[in-house]
């Protein structure tokens, strides 16, 4: 996941948190990836993008 990378590396995290992050947003159908290199990133629910940092 070519996009993990930079996000990981803006963040300071590491690329499995940030890939495992994506993934699981992208299966909850949360994001969707864009295109054959996955580069882009759409918010498909902004409403359940902004709970995930209130659960605990």
């Amino acid at each position: 996941m070519p996009i993990a990378f930079a996000m990981a590396a803006y963040l300071s995290l590491t690329i499995e948190t940030v890939s495992s992050a994506v993934s699981q947003l992208h299966s909850d159908r949360v994001l969707d990836l864009i295109g054959n290199t996955q580069r882009e990133i759409v918010v498909l629910d902004r409403q359940r993008l902004a709970s995930f940092g209130l659960q605990s």
